[in-house]
């Protein structure tokens, strides 16, 4: 019944509109500010040049952080809509009654979502590497393409940070069955995370900042706030003991979250209202 569930959810994404609207916008998103980076508006801005690598690790880390912070707002979309649904169309009356388990429920709806996610990730790193040769930009800006930065940076960043976020919003929307209070978590995610990396202002505070930032930047700038240019040209971001733990933290913390899911969800509940 895993596999029923999972793949009617990718089947239902694929026929939706909205899928290829999330995915061209993304893809374009991303090619814009690879080749925006890449010096494709040089001709306008006047710029004489740069002696930084915009393809570089540490760019290709910086160059993922709007996407991403962007992305962030269609989880309840997504990843909340594909529980959200069945309370909406009144379907979970009748799916309650099938044979399945509660697991195999919760777990396709929540890596069916997460499955769709990725895949625009994917679009937004296919954007980012073509815009680096789009025609116009400054090659000699650019390095060759380097897998290793991407696998990097998704590894290490992206995908610890989906599994908290998604998890938290899977969870609001579960329990709420309103996409809308999805939303209004991801302000406050959003809050939070800004809060938390101000911390890294104050000298004091950046080991504090570096532990419990969310999005794992205050723990990377921990190592790379006095990197020279030359640098931030050739190293990789640094997976070192701040970044370990802060992405041990994240993972231990979506972990948590999906297993009291679990634990809470019932096949009868009620919608949490206050």
């Amino acid at each position: 019944m895993f596999l029923n569930i999972f793949f009617n959810e990718i089947k239902y994404w694929f026929n939706r509109p909205a899928f290829y609207i999330y995915s061209i916008i993304f893809f374009l998103l991303s090619i814009f500010i690879s080749a925006s980076a890449a010096g494709i508006f040089d001709f306008i801005t006047l710029t004489t040049g740069s002696s930084k690598i915009v393809n570089s690790p540490y760019a290709i880390f910086s160059l993922f952080a709007a996407p991403a912070s962007l992305l962030i707002f269609f989880y309840p979309s997504i990843i909340g809509s594909t529980i959200s649904r069945d309370f909406e169309s009144e379907m979970h009356t009748i799916l309650y009654s099938y044979p399945f388990s509660k697991a195999n429920y919760l777990i396709a709806k929540f890596l069916s979502g997460i499955f769709i996610v990725n895949i625009i990730i994917l679009i937004v790193c296919v954007g980012i590497a073509l815009g680096f040769i789009m025609p116009g930009t400054n090659q000699e800006l650019v390095n060759s393409f380097d897998l290793k930065s991407y696998l990097d940076a998704y590894f290490i960043i992206i995908l610890p940070n989906l599994l908290l976020y998604s998890s938290i919003v899977f969870g609001v929307v579960t329990f709420t069955r309103n996409v809308y209070v999805g939303f209004i978590s991801v302000i406050l995610i959003v809050i939070i995370e800004g809060l938390l990396q101000g911390l890294s202002n104050n000298p004091d505070n950046r080991f504090l900042a570096a532990i419990l930032d969310p999005s794992g930047s205050s723990a990377v700038a921990y190592y790379t706030r006095y990197w020279t240019v030359s640098e931030q040209n050739e190293l990789y971001v640094p997976f070192s003991e701040f970044v370990i733990y802060n992405r041990l933290l994240i993972i231990s913390l979506g972990t948590i979250t999906l297993l009291s899911i679990y634990k809470v969800f019932s096949f009868s509940q009620n919608a949490f209202t206050f």
